[in-house]
């Protein structure tokens, strides 16, 4: 953590003017804090700038209808002191702004500042999870209540609002100072050219937990700073600790709170995942799993992908009525009915993709309700589903209806089939000889017999088994049987009952203690048991995961009305060819707990390097630079080429992965390309700046790895594929592996606009930090000697404007030393190592809107460079 201390000093002493328009604060009853009524005009988010970034795009009215409080000056490292729970390690050195903290770190101050004045907390959580350091970087549970009256970020309306009223970037102001970027209390989601009254921002920060930071900082001066800008060079994630990014408080309810999603429309936001991805898998046994149900106070659907980053919930609103979802067998659709167990009338069936808000296609009959997918025993995916769902009490009422079966291929329903008479929705066998249904009573089908089960006691939520037991669960009203069978009284629903296929009672589960269960099924294939948990009010306040084995009972999701969940698991290590000696706990589990986009980005240039370890002819490795300006899909004449470049990076990584992972394993290599960002060679070989020197800790794929000498003696089988089932970014999967590692940007011309300089590095320290950098480049060069690898080493275009400036780049350093460097490097050719030099000191070809900003080329650029380095590669041959 880095504080700058003299020019916060600066800040706190300067005078603003007095005769400023702003709203009066004399009337503040909150010492520290400025009153802002509510705008009579409203704010404007975001910019119709085509040369804006996408997220900041279009512009949005915000309308805020109520009052709120907001800090003079941000947080600083005592206030921190003051609650020292929050941050363990911290130690403070003075009374300075902080910095280097995530949001979750924001957050629980807020609340402990909230608690120790009797105030209602905002924030609510069921488990802190640090890093190594003490920092937050999850929150399990994570909520936001906008009607608590307590400490709080500002949304990010409520930040450009005071901003734009009581700040001058061309002056200091001691009434706001500003001294670094800022957490605001939105997650990062789209605008809208529309107007929203209380606007929050997106439900969640989807798979990249993105969090929207506003302003500019002091580092490098004067700040550059803007109103709709929302972002960073990289993507912030939650979790994310930068130097430079610290928060200042608010405090005031926000009535009616409208939070957007990506497609515009408002959302109910009132759930929240109860466990991290680990504690799910200890669950299950497995990284794949889905699960979706109905959100009953909103009416819609959500769904939540276990395996894509970290896990969201995704509400979709397609307007119609939704209840008893079931996911395929191959996790990629939903069939649902209009109407609901227990009740007889109309319904319809309709099928959708996991996730999506396309049109459900529907299944074209006259009624359909409670479908169900299964797989036949000739291997088609088929969906079961009855007339009528209703009491099934009257034998002739139940017989009466009927059970269908329809193939459904690629989102297709084909021709219906009718299997038998009787509305048996709890399931049926592959056969078609055993079946099961309970909407009052539970009956059974087994052959061309119907029988009842359980004594006539009243029965529902019946489900069987599709792991080959013919298990059946079912709940009953504390009847009878059940009484008996556990050998005391119990309440409605306070027991999950077991029949074996004779229906004799086998087993009962208690719920816990205060809930009842509600909506049970059977997990597919497994010994699981997903189910509603009912408090005493009624609600369903949790999605649960039961497992028979030992009666375990885990929450999954919690909510104010969860109903008839589903889940998915798909158990792919039982079919894996793989290493005995492999842990698949830890094997190829290269995702890390920040979730940062360094994490996404280690995960899939993992798994492309062990999928292409015997194909790969070129590899590129290196920063952010490498990773948007070389598409190895347009390099012709190179060969097979992987970009394996990564973010954030430093030469000290770059080395560390080329030494361990690239040279041994690529066993084909003949050219390794190494991105020379020379405006980053002021940092150093230590663990802030070297991904391999302790970061690496928190990814278990990479000390496994580190405790197999990096697979030196051999490459285990299996281990691709394990990586392959690891969480991962299901929307953004397929552009890391389909351009093998490229990840292209959109162009932007930002025109004459002076270039950032993001870091102030002119230094004593530069020449020095410059020689071990080279050292770095060297100790690789010779690495890839013995490997009989060529290197070549690339040095990306730059704004030309840095001309005019004394930096070299947009991170330094001076020019008269990355001068004198570019000449060492030239001077350093040799059979073993190239130096392709696209910046020139600036006088390059490439014009502004080749670039997605002053330093990253974007598709227009990455071509030019990818066709240059491809024809050098070409002349080496």
């Amino acid at each position: 953590m880095k504080f700058l201390l003299g020019l916060f000093l600066l800040l706190l002493a300067a005078c603003s003017d007095s005769e400023s328009s702003a709203p009066s604060s004399s009337g503040k009853d909150l010492e520290g804090f400025i009153l802002m009524p509510a705008p009579k005009d409203g704010v404007i988010l975001g910019t119709d700038s085509e040369k804006a970034q996408p997220m900041d795009r279009p512009q949005m009215k915000v309308m805020l209808n109520y009052d709120f409080h907001i800090a003079q000056h941000e947080v600083t490292c005592q206030d921190f002191a003051d609650y020292p729970d929050v941050l363990p390690n911290l130690s403070c050195e003075g009374n300075h702004v902080i910095t280097g903290i995530t949001y979750y770190d924001a957050v629980l101050l807020s609340n402990a500042k909230s608690k120790a004045e009797k105030r209602d907390t905002v924030y609510s959580y069921s488990k802190i999870v640090r890093d190594q350091e003490g920092y937050c970087v999850n929150l399990v549970g994570f909520r936001f209540n906008p009607e608590a009256e307590g400490y709080r970020l500002p949304t990010e309306a409520e930040w450009v609002y005071a901003f734009s009223v009581h700040y001058d970037s061309k002056q200091i102001n001691e009434d706001f100072t500003f001294f670094a970027k800022e957490w605001v209390n939105d997650w990062l989601g789209r605008f809208r050219d529309t107007t929203v009254t209380n606007y929050v921002g997106a439900p969640n920060g989807g798979s990249f937990d993105e969090h929207v930071v506003k302003g500019g900082n002091f580092s490098a001066g004067t700040p550059v700073i803007d109103l709709y800008s929302r972002g960073d060079i990289y993507v912030v994630s939650a979790s994310s600790r930068a130097q430079y990014i610290g928060f200042r408080l608010a405090i005031g309810k926000i009535p009616s709170a409208v939070w957007l999603d990506n497609d515009g429309v408002a959302v109910h936001n009132s759930q929240s995942i109860l466990l991290t991805q680990p504690e799910v898998r200890a669950a299950t046994g497995s990284y794949q799993v889905k699960l979706v149900y109905r959100d009953n106070v909103s009416e819609n659907l959500v769904y939540v992908d276990f395996n894509n980053g970290k896990p969201t919930l995704v509400e979709v609103d397609d307007s119609l009525n939704n209840f008893h979802p079931d996911i395929s067998p191959d996790g990629q659709w939903v069939v649902f009915s209009t109407g609901m167990e227990g009740v007889t009338g109309e319904s319809q069936v309709f099928a959708t993709r996991f996730g999506s808000s396309a049109i459900s296609v529907k299944l074209n009959v006259e009624n359909a309700a409670l479908p169900r997918f299964r797989v036949t025993a000739e291997g088609d995916t088929v969906v079961v589903y009855v007339t009528d769902g209703g009491d099934n009490s009257a034998e002739g009422n139940f017989l009466a209806q009927s059970t269908w079966q329809v193939p459904f291929s690629k989102g297709v329903f084909g021709t219906p089939e009718k299997l038998f008479d009787g509305a048996y929705h709890g399931g049926v066998r592959r056969d078609n000889q055993f079946a099961v249904t309970g909407a009052r009573l539970l009956r059974s089908r087994v052959g061309d017999k119907h029988l009842v089960w359980y004594d006539s006691a009243q029965a529902c939520n019946v489900s069987l088994s599709q792991d080959g037991s013919n298990r059946t669960l079912f709940l009953d009203f504390g009847g009878k049987p059940g009484r008996e069978f556990a050998g005391t009284k119990y309440g409605v629903h306070e027991q999950i009952l077991i029949a074996d296929s004779t229906g004799k009672l086998i087993q009962m589960i208690p719920a816990p203690e205060g809930y009842s269960f509600d909506h049970t099924e059977w997990v597919k294939g497994a010994h699981l048991i997903v189910a509603s948990l009912t408090n005493p009010s009624g609600n369903h306040e949790k999605v649960v995961l039961i497992n028979t084995a030992d009666s375990s009972i885990t929450d999954f999701v919690g909510g104010d009305d969860l109903y008839h969940p589903c889940m998915w698991i798909e158990n792919g290590l039982g079919n894996l060819d793989i290493d005995d000696s492999l842990d698949p706990d830890s094997a190829g589990l290269y995702l890390g707990s920040k979730f940062l986009q360094e994490d996404i980005f280690w995960r899939y240039k993992m798994e492309l390097l062990w999928k292409y370890r015997d194909s790969a002819d070129v590899a590129v490795v290196g920063s952010s630079r490498a990773v948007d300006g070389v598409r190895p899909r347009i390099m012709d004449s190179s060969g097979f080429v992987l970009n394996l470049a990564q973010i954030p990076n430093s030469i000290f990584t770059t080395r560390d992965f080329v030494k361990n992972y690239v040279l041994p394993h690529l066993n084909k290599l003949k050219y390794l390309v190494v991105s020379l960002d020379i405006d980053f060679w002021w940092k150093g070989d230590d663990e802030g700046d070297n991904f391999f020197i302790q970061s690496y800790k928190e990814y278990p794929g990479f000390v496994y790895d580190e405790n197999h000498n990096y697979w030196r003696d051999g490459y285990p089988k299996g281990l691709y594929e394990l990586t392959n089932l690891a969480p991962g970014v299901a929307n953004g999967s397929s552009q890391y592996l389909k351009e093998y590692g490229f990840t292209g940007q959109s162009c932007v011309d930002w025109g004459e606009e002076p270039p950032a300089i993001a870091t102030d590095t002119t230094n004593v320290q530069d020449s020095i930090l410059l020689e071990r950098s080279f050292e770095a480049l060297q100790e690789m060069v010779e690495f890839a000697r013995q490997k009989d690898v060529i290197v070549i080493g690339a040095i990306f275009p730059q704004s030309p404007a840095y001309k005019n400036t004394g930096a070299y780049g947009r991170h330094g350093v001076r020019r008269s030393l990355a001068s004198h460097m570019i000449a060492r490097l030239k001077s350093f050719e040799s059979s073993n190592f190239v130096l392709l030099d696209e910046n020139k000191m600036g006088e390059h070809d490439y014009s502004s809107n080749m670039f997605e900003n002053y330093d990253h080329l974007c598709f227009g650029g990455a071509k030019r460079f990818s066709n240059r380095l491809d024809s050098l590669i070409a002349s080496l041959e």
